[in-house]
């Protein structure tokens, strides 16, 4: 783990995150499952170094350092994740989403 951080949300909320990897790969979203949280990607930290990969791993809502969100649908994280990219500072990163 080289970051630990959290972001403001626009509605007030917080997403805590970490990032694991390389500081300089590829930016990749790391999206925990049940019951996890995002230190779960510390398991990938050694290989994603060694494939030049840089996890960044948010909590999701209600999880460990992210604020709870009440009436959130699955369809919301997106948004969510959008929000963390836009408001993260990571510097020299860009990012692409599949649909």
């Amino acid at each position: 783990m080289y970051r630990k951080d959290i972001v403001h949300l626009c509605d007030g909320a917080v997403v805590a995150f970490q990032e694991y990897g390389d500081p300089t790969g590829t930016p990749v979203i790391f999206c925990h499952g049940w019951p996890s949280s995002r230190t779960m990607a510390q398991l990938a930290d050694e290989p994603a170094r060694s494939l030049g990969i840089r996890i960044i791993s948010p909590d999701r809502p209600g999880i460990s350092g992210s604020s709870m969100q009440l009436d959130r649908k699955l369809s919301d994280w997106p948004s969510l994740v959008e929000q963390l990219i836009d408001h993260g500072n990571f510097s020299g990163a860009s990012f692409h989403c599949l649909r």
